[in-house]
Order: structure tokens, then C-alpha cells, then sequence
């Protein structure tokens, strides 16, 4: 059976929904199975931004942040940028 690029995230994402709390994981352009926009910018702030856009169209307005890899800096910089919008566990 092969292994698509996201199935690293769905044990996690299925866990976090077992306990009633919304989980959401997405690919980043170009990243996974996800193509870039016309004219994206390809940069930690480019993604950045483009996570933000993601919770907004969601409406998603707080998150808890798990990050991995290159995730790791975009979800940085995004937190960095709007640290209203990020929760704080309990």
C-alpha cells in the first residue's frame, strides 16, 4: 500500500479529534500534493502568510501550534507575527 505524503499527520489528527477538539492539517504550497499560486512567494514568510490566510478562511481564529520540520519556522514566523491568535495550552 503506498503511503501518501500527509499520512504522517492522520494519527495525530485523529487523536486531537477524539477528545472533541477541532484538528486541522494542511499541505503547504508545493509541499505534499498542494501546487503554489501564480507568483507565490516561496519564503518563511511567504508561508507564513499563507497559513494565515488558511485559519482565516477557515475561521479559525485561535490555534494550539504543532509544527515539524520546515513547518517548524513557518509556524514560527506566523506566531511571531500574530501572537494574539495562538493559544497557550492549559
Amino acid at each position: 500500500m503506498a503511503t501518501r505524503l500527509g499520512d504522517d499527520w492522520v494519527r495525530l489528527a485523529e487523536a486531537v479529534g477524539a477528545t472533541g477538539t477541532r484538528a486541522v492539517a494542511f499541505d503547504l504550497p508545493d509541499f505534499g500534493e498542494t501546487e503554489a499560486a501564480a507568483g507565490f512567494e516561496h519564503s518563511t514568510e511567504g508561508y507564513a502568510g499563507f497559513v494565515a490566510e488558511a485559519l482565516t478562511a477557515l475561521g479559525i481564529e485561535r490555534v494550539h501550534l504543532v509544527l515539524h520540520d520546515f513547518g517548524g519556522p513557518i509556524g514560527l514566523v506566523w506566531a511571531a507575527g500574530d501572537p494574539t491568535r495562538w493559544r497557550a495550552s492549559p
